[in-house]
């Protein structure tokens, strides 16, 4: 998930989960998750008619911050949780043979290691 603003963020899972307590019946149908949600048709259109009424947000920001990854627990998917953490960041191993200290970089001949 990139770095969006707290507060953008926290009134957007507020207003998704307003819409589960208020406007959603679970016992017929269980709400949609994951990134995609939005396309769900009768999500979309429960979602679209509070934003209607809501003068904060667009039903365009929602769609952004969905596809960006936005949302509470029970809105993600299991392996999206997966995708939205940091890869670990890769080191070079060292080389006997560099003409140079480890610490400086060299994009060419590390390159051409590979």
């Amino acid at each position: 998930m990139t770095s969006r603003d707290r507060h953008h963020d926290a009134f957007m899972m507020d207003l998704e989960n307003s819409i589960l307590q208020l406007n959603w019946d679970s016992t017929k149908r269980p709400h949609p998750i994951g990134r995609n949600r939005y396309l769900d048709p009768a999500w979309a259109a429960v979602v679209r008619a509070v934003v209607l009424e809501h003068s904060d947000c667009t039903m365009a920001q929602y769609i952004w911050w969905c596809q960006d990854g936005g949302g509470d627990v029970f809105f993600q998917l299991p392996e999206e949780e997966v995708l939205s953490k940091e890869p670990p960041a890769l080191e070079i191993a060292p080389d006997p043979s560099r003409p140079w200290p480890a610490s400086e970089f060299s994009f060419y001949y590390d390159q051409a290691r590979k």
